[in-house]
């Protein structure tokens, strides 16, 4: 049943609502936090000034709670017997800001242009948009943004992070792990893995930096014709290729030398310590 409830109505200390429909009406400003320990939750939007959330299922005894406090809107399975679990569907504006935290949780948010925040023990993580900063961080789940503008952060432990279509700056970082990084217009980025492979096709901005790094991985960079960049490559154990000629400088028993391209206004850093590192055309 659809329950219709506005949130001008709400005292802040109002008692949460159980039910396994609920639509709330919210102003410009309000935030949505998640709150869900075992479970997924799917996150889109609609033309809406409101939140439409539906338990497609919910643990043993508990209830679908959703309270205001402030300019935060808490949505969370509540319960006396054993840990929050549900799986939600949840619409929302698309200008909303949303943070979902959980434990063995899947997240799948489609069409945001809020902040986005996420933080997971294990579980797969999907993002489709977002800006301003979006963050998502897990321990053991896939990590995949799309179509996402701002600050980009994207931690996983043991498993591969990808990101395409992003514009903006970017922190990823995972332990056992493949980093993919197509469609990038970012200034800076940095990617690092201990056991896994980084691939980076987009842009190297004039006084841009980035820095790519892995331990037991190969590293490919593809780089424009007109890129302007003083390179470092940190190869030890590994071996180095590039698609067009380079002069090679300040080579170290190491393995470690330097090149420019072009004015060399940008700064790109290369380190592998087992794999082969890779400069490509576009």
């Amino acid at each position: 049943m659809l329950i219709s409830l506005m949130v001008a109505a709400l005292a802040a200390a109002a008692p949460p609502m159980a039910a396994q429909d609920t639509t709330v009406t919210v102003e410009r400003g309000t935030r949505l936090h998640v709150d869900n320990h075992r479970g997924e939750v799917l996150i889109t939007t609609w033309g809406r000034d409101a939140v439409r959330v539906r338990a497609t299922e919910l643990g043993d005894r508990q209830r679908l709670a959703v309270t205001r406090s402030g300019s935060v809107l808490r949505v969370r399975p509540d319960g006396s017997r054993g840990p929050q679990e549900a799986d939600l569907e949840i619409v929302i504006p698309a200008w909303m800001d949303v943070r979902v935290e959980g434990n063995q949780l899947d997240v799948g948010i489609r069409g945001g242009q809020g902040e986005i925040s996420i933080e997971t023990i294990g579980g797969d993580v999907v993002v489709q948009g977002g800006a301003g900063l979006v963050a998502v961080r897990t321990i053991q789940g896939e990590v995949t943004i799309r179509g996402a503008r701002g600050r980009i952060e994207a931690v996983s432990v043991n498993e591969d992070v990808t990101l395409s279509d992003i514009g903006g700056d970017l922190y990823v970082e995972t332990t056992n792990g493949d980093i993919t990084l197509h469609g990038i217009r970012s200034t800076s980025a940095r990617a690092t893995t201990v056991n896994g492979d980084i691939d980076y096709r987009g842009t190297i901005r004039d006084n841009g930096r980035y820095i790519f790094a892995t331990h037991n991985g190969d590293i490919g960079v593809t780089v424009a014709a007109a890129t302007n960049a003083m390179v470092t490559v940190s190869t030890y154990h590994g071996e180095f290729e590039s698609e067009f000629p380079v002069r090679l400088t300040g080579a170290t028993r190491d393995r470690q030398f330097n090149f420019t391209l072009g004015s060399g206004s940008a700064r790109l850093e290369l380190e592998s310590f087992n794999g082969e590192i890779r400069l490509r055309r576009p």
